[in-house]
Parts: structure tokens; sequence; C-alpha cells
């Protein structure tokens, strides 16, 4: 934990999420997917989240690293299937199913479209917005469903973090503190720096 008056969230290979306490959180990430995102080649609908791209944050060792704002989402890891009820509404649970069951883990293109073909035609709204996703990528691929990478809001299930690519370099958390120090030794934060932003 960074201690420098606000909260790291969690650390993936390529993201790590802080936040001051307020509606958003401030992603440090050089996930290609985070910047697919950003730059709007996603569908817009609410199975997704709002991605803002903030800029550049090249401090320390991190080379190819970028700033970005997005809703405050809490994940269902810890919760079990059947705690998931009470998290989403009957449809949206019962796709939320569909998608463990036929979509766990799905390597490259042509693995998610199987995926996606195989969920039940009763979503087959789901099923197109989940292609145009797919099809918006030029890059190698990767879907998985995870507790830690999806959320719930008013009902609705949201895929935080299931696509992510292979491609990119993995970011040791090390760095990251590092880089964060770095800001605050020049009396900066993640809130309060060069880059100028409305998070």
């Amino acid at each position: 934990m960074i201690k420098t008056g606000y909260k790291q969230l969690g650390s993936g290979g390529y993201t790590t999420a802080f936040s001051n306490g307020g509606r958003n959180v401030i992603l440090i990430s050089c996930d290609p997917v985070k910047m697919h995102m950003a730059q709007g080649n996603f569908p817009d609908h609410s199975l997704f989240p709002k991605v803002k791209l903030l800029g550049e944050f090249n401090e320390g060792v991190l080379v190819d690293h970028y700033l970005y704002s997005m809703p405050f989402l809490k994940t269902f890891k810890g919760i079990d299937r059947a705690g998931l009820k009470a998290h989403l509404n009957r449809r949206q649970y019962k796709f939320l199913c569909a998608l463990q069951d036929n979509m766990g883990f799905r390597d490259g293109y042509n693995d998610i479209n199987c995926g996606i073909n195989d969920l039940p035609c009763e979503f087959e709204k789901e099923k197109n917005i989940l292609r145009r996703a797919l099809d918006s990528f030029d890059i190698n691929i990767t879907f998985e469903m995870e507790y830690f990478n999806i959320a719930g809001k008013n009902g609705k299930l949201i895929l935080m973090d299931c696509f992510y690519s292979n491609d990119a370099e993995h970011t040791e958390l090390w760095a990251v503190e590092s880089a964060v120090k770095n800001l605050q030794r020049r009396g900066l934060t993640l809130w309060n720096n060069p880059i100028k932003w409305n998070a």
C-alpha cells in the first residue's frame, strides 16, 4: 500500500488503480485495451465502463504508461455465484452464469467468437455487443471471466477488465509505487500533477 493520502485499490499485470474517496478512480496502465476503450472503440453500452484518457505517465522507470479515469466500481471478488443474485437483476444474473459457463477463459479472436456464439439465443442483444467489442480489436486478445474483473451497478453487469492483450509488457508493482513516490517527493499526487484533467 502506498502511503500518500489515497488508497491503492488493486494491481494487476498491466494496471494499478487508486482512489481518493471520490466517484472516480485513477488508473496507471500500460494496457492497450484501456487505450482502445478510452479512444471510443468499444460499444457505448452499460456492459462496459467509461474510460477516460488523462495523459501520459512516464514517471520514474515507467515508459509507455498512461493515466486514465473511470467510475469507481466495486468488483464481485469474494462473492460466490449464488451471492451475486443480490447484486444483479434476474436477466443479468442469468447472463453472467451463461458467460461463466461458456466464456470462462477464451484466448484469441476465433476462440472468443466461438464462446460468444455458444451463449444462449435469449442473449442475442448482448452477444451482438460482445461481437462488436471483439471486432474492434486489431491486436491479440484474451477474454477472462474472473470475479475481480466484473462488477454491477443498478442491477446490471459490467465487464470491467475481461478483455486484455498478452502483447503488453507486465508492469511490476514496485515500479508503479516508485513512480508515485517520485510524484510525492515533488509535492504532487495523482490528483495534482502537471497533467490537467477533470477526474
